[in-house]
């Protein structure tokens, strides 16, 4: 019984320091400076075919992870309003994890129809974009919501539940602003900074579950 306990108080580490890893993989995906040409977008990333099917298959497992993490601290909060915002955040990190696969695989779709020559996949590519935008959107207002839980009830340091929501919010608000406008290098920049925070997040706070 003893082995069963922690194994099970093993899995929020695990999950959120294996999230973190993963999510960092997104740093090798392909960039250019105008995110706006969908034809040129696909050109770089068929040249780095490597590289982008590394990303694509690495970073949606990397999203579900931190979605499964976030499920793990159901019952550990201990007062209700950090229990309801927890509610709050898993569902919109599994609906922005759920749409990030969409994403992923209009992605790989648009880079298959790119090699095979029967069309040119923008099309696709454009609805993988606007897709990305939205679940990144909804993932990271979801986050926030996690971030008040963990300010709330101190189930690690509390420093990192304050850390993470101004990390999220900037992350919501840069992920509107393509919705309306297009792609854009500076939101490219933007998202894949914050990005990067949050993935440097997990880790630091499955390090500091593991410590209470």
């Amino acid at each position: 019984m003893a082995t069963k306990v922690e194994t099970h108080d093993k899995v929020p580490t695990v999950a959120f320091v294996g999230a973190g890893l993963l999510i960092l993989t997104s740093a090798l995906f392909p960039r250019i400076a105008d995110p706006a040409d969908y034809a040129g977008v696909l050109d770089l990333l068929v040249d780095n075919a490597a590289r982008t099917r590394l990303v694509v298959l690495v970073v949606p497992v990397g999203i579900w992870a931190l979605a499964a993490g976030v499920a793990s601290l159901q019952g550990r909060v201990e007062s209700r309003p950090a229990a309801s915002w927890l509610r709050v955040g898993l569902c919109g990190v599994v609906i922005g994890a759920a749409a990030v696969t969409v994403q992923f695989a209009l992605a790989s779709a648009a880079l298959a129809d790119r090699v095979a020559g029967g069309s040119d996949g923008t099309a696709l590519w454009a609805g993988a974009t606007y897709v990305r935008s939205l679940a990144m959107l909804i993932l990271w207002a979801g986050l926030a919501a996690v971030g008040h839980a963990v300010f709330l009830d101190r189930l690690a340091a509390r420093w990192l539940g304050f850390v993470l929501i101004p990390v999220a919010v900037a992350m919501v608000i840069v992920s509107a602003a393509p919705i309306v406008e297009g792609p854009t290098a500076r939101a490219q920049l933007a998202s894949g900074g914050l990005a990067a925070l949050t993935a440097v997040w997990s880790v630091a706070f499955g390090v500091s579950l593991a410590r209470r």
